[in-house]
């Protein structure tokens, strides 16, 4: 038997289970920033075409730049928390998935 055939016939490593895996994971985290960067602009988009109704409410453009503070703070404040609730309830789940 030549050298070569030997070579041929030999089994690849179990290598190719771990590069799915790994190619599974890749595609969850980009499909949630792409979600992520989706509900972002849909929430723009919904802000600023609330915001002229806004001001008229508050009777005047004058004061649209505390409707814009205010909701970038609201915005700043949120962010940690559903951060906080995502992470705890995917935690609880993947626990409960396990037992």
């Amino acid at each position: 038997m030549a050298p070569d055939s030997a070579v041929a016939s030999a089994q690849a490593p179990a290598d190719h289970d771990f590069e799915k895996a790994e190619h599974r994971r890749i595609l969850v985290i980009l499909s949630a920033l792409m979600l992520g960067m989706f509900l972002a602009s849909l929430d723009q988009t919904i802000v600023s075409t609330a915001l002229p109704t806004i001001a008229g409410d508050l009777h005047g453009l004058n004061h649209l730049s505390w409707v814009v503070t205010a909701y970038l703070l609201a915005s700043t404040i949120s962010t940690p928390l559903w951060g906080s609730s995502a992470t705890s309830t995917a935690g609880r789940t993947s626990s409960s998935l396990r037992s």
